[in-house]
């Protein structure tokens, strides 16, 4: 084998091992949601999720809290966002659920408004990669006047 695809196949083996819940039902929902084919994006990103891929909750959060192919509902947002949390916790790939669940929190949409929960979601975000989204939702918190619906 070459050096170069050594390196490439070395690479792939230590991402799978960081990152095992790459698989390739996630890849492909999250290439359908880009390419804007919600109805196949949505499909595929519930068989990773019933296959327990954390990340695919996060995703299917965001497409109900965006409305994307679907009736926009934050309540249903939550309940996706809680659950990556739940089974993906410290492992999640980013802190997208644990930020954007804060923001409904934060806003009391979908839930009821709960700034305490919403402070302590935006710090566990920032604890996984030091998201700035979360740090900025945080400094919101610190002056509730400037809370508004179009922030996230």
């Amino acid at each position: 084998m070459s050096d170069s695809k050594q390196l490439f196949e070395d690479l792939r083996q230590m991402c799978e091992a960081a990152y095992p819940q790459q698989d390739s039902t996630f890849l492909k929902a999250r290439r359908f949601l880009f390419d804007e084919d919600y109805e196949q994006a949505q499909k595929f990103f519930q068989q990773a999720a019933r296959q327990g891929h954390a990340e695919a909750f996060t995703y299917l959060g965001y497409m109900h809290r965006k409305g994307l192919g679907m009736r926009r509902d934050d309540a249903i947002a939550a309940e996706f966002y809680q659950t990556a949390i739940d089974i993906g916790g410290d492992t999640l790939l980013s802190s997208t659920a644990y930020n954007n669940l804060g923001v409904l929190y934060m806003k009391g949409e979908g839930v009821a408004q709960d700034l305490t929960k919403a402070k302590q979601l935006f710090l566990q975000a920032i604890d996984i990669d030091g998201s700035e989204d979360a740090k900025h939702h945080l400094k919101e918190l610190s002056f509730p006047h400037k809370i508004n619906k179009n922030t996230e």
